[in-house]
């Protein structure tokens, strides 16, 4: 459903009778994803549980978010549910939402991308992020099991090979020197901004909010082009095939 619609999973919960979802959707296909994923989960579990008729009562209903300061009062609503619902003591201990994923406490499922709602707050550090989402919505529990950042992202990117620098320079050097960036900074949607951001991530110490500023972008959108750039790395060879080479311009060499 959130590739076939193009969607944006931020953070769900399922409960016994209900569930919410906060998703974007860049297409304006909300009402038709809607209607075609209640109507799919009613079929799945009409089979499994022998029963007919229809499954939910009434049109979902819909909020827009348009504020940083809504969307972490949403993303944390949300994943509270169960506890006010006096289900669980805590979120973590609810299986069925994008908490423990979110909260580095299990690995993060490919269909859920709640970046922008760790960029808002802390854009610079992951790890920062991840804990004081953990505080924001119910308080560090010393006795939950941390995942490392690449067990917790579903697709890990290969182990970076690193300029020990934040100098995003030789990067925009080495892309002009192969043809691939013809202005700057690169214009949205182009192929080198989106192997500015891939390769700064790998091959830089500089953080989201230092490439977002070298690009012109917000570290939101250096969050989506470094998630795109790996994507793109692992089925586009071509694609693959220049990092490489702009690697070779920047004098880094593969681990053998």
């Amino acid at each position: 459903m959130i590739r076939d619609y193009g969607w944006q999973l931020r953070a769900y919960v399922l409960m016994s009778n209900h569930y919410h979802l906060y998703v974007r959707t860049p297409q304006a296909n909300l009402s038709m994803g809607m209607r075609d994923l209640n109507g799919q989960h009613a079929s799945f579990f009409n089979r499994r549980h022998k029963r007919v008729g229809h499954l939910f009562g009434g049109r979902f209903k819909s909020h827009l978010v348009n504020s940083e300061t809504y969307l972490l009062a949403l993303a944390r609503y949300i994943v509270l549910n169960p506890v006010r619902a006096g289900m669980v003591n805590t979120a973590g201990e609810w299986r069925w939402s994008s908490y423990r994923a979110t909260a580095g406490l299990a690995v993060m499922p490919a269909w859920l991308d709640p970046g922008p709602i760790l960029d808002a707050i802390n854009a610079d550090d992951w790890n920062k992020a991840v804990r004081g989402y953990r505080e924001f919505v119910e308080g560090v529990r010393s006795s939950e099991v941390e995942v490392t950042e690449g067990e917790w992202r579903k697709d890990p990117t290969p182990t970076p090979i690193t300029s020990t620098s934040d100098d995003l320079t030789p990067i925009r050097t080495a892309l002009e020197s192969m043809g691939i960036i013809e202005e700057w900074p690169p214009r949205a949607g182009s192929t080198a901004r989106c192997l500015v951001a891939t390769m700064a991530s790998r091959h830089t110490d500089a953080g989201r909010a230092a490439i977002g500023r070298f690009l012109g972008i917000t570290a939101r959108g250096v969050l989506y082009l470094i998630r795109l750039g790996e994507e793109r790395a692992e089925r586009d060879q071509w694609f693959a095939e220049l990092i490489l080479e702009g690697q070779r311009h920047i004098g880094l060499e593969a681990e053998k």
